[in-house]
Order: C-alpha cells, then structure tokens, then sequence
C-alpha cells in the first residue's frame, strides 16, 4: 500500500543621496524626508521609514499625504490600528480625496480582517460609486471569503467603468480560472496582457491558467515571458521549474537550477524550498531533500503543509517515528486538515497496526468526505480483514466521486473481486 498524499507546488538597489550618508535627517526639508521615507520603504526598511515620515509630519502637520504614507509604513509593520487612525486623520484634512477610503480597506484587508474590509469598501462605493478601483478592491477582498459572485460582479463593474483597467481583466481571469471556465479566462488574462504588456504578473497568471489546462509548453513560454520582464521574480522560475518537472525531455538539472535561482530571490518563501527537495528526493538525494525542508520548516514552524512534506520523506525512507512526529505536528496545527491522518494510516499500516489504520482513514473521511483515495484504500484494508461489506461501500462510494472512466473501470473490477 504505498501512496503519498503530497500538500504541495526585488531586490532593490538604493543609490544614496549624499544627505543619506549623514546618519540624520535633522535639516532635511518635509519633501526630502518624506523621498527618504519613500526609499526606505521600498527597500523594506519600515523603521527609518517610519522615523523620516514622523519628522516630516512634526514639520508639515496638516499634511494629508504625509498621514497617508505613515499609514501605509504602519500597514508594513502589521499596526492596523495606527494605520487606519493615520488614513482617518488624511480623510479629515483632505476630505475631497477619497483614496484613503481604499486604503483603509486594505489595511483591515493586510491584517485578514476580510469582512472589514468588504464592509469598508461597500461604503468607499456608496461615496465614490464611478470609482472602478473601489470596485475592483471590493472583488479582491472578496477571494479569501470564497465570495467569487461579489468578485466577478465587481470586477465587471470595475472593467464597465474602465474597459482599459488592465488588473481588472487580470483579477476576472483569476476568477474564471478558479471556477474551472479556463477558456473564459485566458480571454481576461491575454486581455490584460494587451493592455499592460510590461506586467510580469500578468504573463505568469495566464501560464498558471494553460498549465491547468494541460498545456504546459505554453504554460512555460509564459514564464519565460514573465523571467525575461523581470529577472528577480522569484515565483515565476518555481512555477517553471514545476510545470517542467511534467514535461518529458526536460533535464533534471535545468529544473533544480530553477528552483535554485527562486531561493536566492526569495529565500524565505518556503514553497520553492520544499518543491526543490520533491526533486531532490525523487532521484535520490535524500540528505540535500531533508536539508532543504528542516530549512522550510525553520522558516515556518506553524506551516502544516511544510511539516507534513518533511515526514513524507521519512515515510519513503521508512523512518516511521520521525513520520508520525511530523503528522502529528501537521495535525496540531491544522486539526480540521485530512491529509496527515491519511499519510498516518499508510504509517499504521506498515507498522502492522490495522485498528489504528482503519481509524485514521476513517477520520480522513470525516474530515474530507468526498476524498476518493481515503476510500479506496479503506476498502482495500477492509477486504483484506475480510469485512467485505464494508470495502463494498468504500468502493460503491468512490465511483460516486470520479466520473474517470479508467478509474471506475478499476474500481468495478475491485467490486466484482469482492465476495
């Protein structure tokens, strides 16, 4: 009974003015210390940033723009409090701009706070309701909560009041794409791409839409497109590297060398790490695999996906203790989650303990009851104990959940072959 469920798959140059070089802002003009402010938050420096912008307000305090960066530096530092009362406080001193309306949704949006966000935005609508940014805000917000009807409504009114809102087109073929309409989609996204041919963004989310469809040589000319945009995107040489992986001919070497290159880009981003060491793994390098995932996991201990790739490897190499461990772990961090009490089972059972086998498929099933290989393979261990009644409903009910012609072909064969 072998079988793996797997979860997963800018660097900025600062050319320093020479009042940089001071080590103090004191003498700086408000302008010059809220174009410092700028460069340091674009570097990911939200402390100096946050230093120059206070400065420049202590200088210019009825500035509403000033107000609105210190609000977006405080929405980098996670403050969404602060960041709101600062974006509160420009809408004050500048009631005619409603810009901030926006910004205040995505600072509540930044800190998960979904529904706020939606709700902010509604009423950013109510004031502005030609705004097709509001509109298109509203949409983007509305992904988290699943809410893809609000999504797509907004972004046609958003494309409605600008038919050249090129991100616009882009959010909708996110939409079409996740709801399975991947014709419909390429039309929005090579619809964006036509609009704002310079995006890399845009060329990567329409390969992700081919490689759903099956087509990965476009899905990987679109990566290309988006490399050779911008060199340092880091997710777009992940997906290259992945959607190779499925392309016969490709060398082994070319796709580790992707994933490679996103990890210098990105190294905190634990995805290529974990997808390279799937690499790794699968032609036998087994200590570079673990090397790469206890770095993962190191990154982000309270990541279940993460925890459970490392004990998939323990699983191939039999190391059944360190397994468990990582399952159980994954199940701690995400209790309601199907796969770590799937992967336990294949451990139960080649450790030779079908009760607690049974019973961790039986859980998969409660916890995701339309997953089709947790019932497969129950099956399969009940008509090894001989309760062949209950393998029948196990089978019955996966060829409830494929329409796969092959499959159900197997499956009835399973059926027929059980007393």
């Amino acid at each position: 009974m072998k079988h793996l469920a797997r979860s997963s798959g800018i660097a900025f140059v600062i050319l320093a003015l020479p009042f940089f070089l001071s080590g103090s802002a004191h003498g700086e003009t408000a302008e010059q210390l809220e174009e410092m402010c700028r460069v340091y938050l674009a570097g990911g420096d939200y402390e100096n940033a946050l230093s120059c912008i206070n400065q420049a307000l202590e200088l210019a305090p009825d500035s509403a723009a000033y107000f609105v960066m210190r609000g977006a530096v405080y929405m980098q530092l996670g403050n969404t409090e602060a960041s709101v009362a600062d974006y509160e406080t420009a809408l004050q001193l500048n009631p005619e701009d409603k810009r901030p309306l926006g910004a205040i949704a995505m600072a509540f949006f930044g800190a998960g706070q979904f529904q706020e966000a939606i709700d902010r935005m509604t009423y950013a609508i109510s004031l502005c309701p030609d705004s097709a940014a509001f509109y298109q805000m509203r949409a983007v917000a509305c992904f988290p909560l699943g809410d893809f009807e609000l999504a797509r409504a907004d972004l046609l009114k958003a494309i409605e009041l600008d038919p050249e809102f090129a991100s616009a087109y882009n959010n909708m073929g996110a939409v079409l794409a996740i709801e399975e309409q991947y014709e419909e989609a390429l039309t929005c996204f090579t619809r964006a791409i036509e609009l704002s041919p310079d995006s890399a963004d845009y060329y990567l989310d329409r390969g992700l839409c081919y490689a759903r469809m099956g087509s990965l040589d476009l899905a990987i000319e679109d990566c290309n497109a988006s490399i050779e945009i911008d060199p340092d995107y880091a997710k777009a040489y992940s997906e290259r590297a992945f959607f190779s992986e499925e392309v016969p001919g490709v060398d082994i070497h070319d796709i580790i060398e992707d994933y490679t290159m996103a990890i210098e880009l990105d190294p905190t981003e634990t995805t290529h790490l974990c997808r390279r060491a799937a690499v790794l793994y699968v032609y036998g390098d087994t200590e570079a695999a673990l090397a790469d995932l206890d770095l993962a996991v190191e990154l982000a201990p309270g990541d279940p996906d993460v925890v459970q790739d490392r004990a998939l490897v323990y699983m191939g190499e039999s190391d059944w203790d360190k397994a468990v461990a990582d399952l159980e772990r994954a199940m701690e961090l995400a209790p309601g989650y199907h796969l770590p009490y799937f992967n336990r089972a294949l451990v139960m059972y080649e450790l030779g303990d079908v009760e607690a086998c049974a019973a961790d498929f039986t859980e998969a099933i409660r916890l995701r009851p339309d997953f089709l290989d947790a019932h497969l393979y129950r099956g399969l261990l009940y008509r090894e104990l001989g309760e062949n009644d209950l393998a029948r409903e196990d089978f019955n009910a996966c060829l409830e959940l494929t329409d796969d012609a092959y499959l159900r072909g197997r499956i009835q064969i399973l059926l027929d072959q059980t007393p």
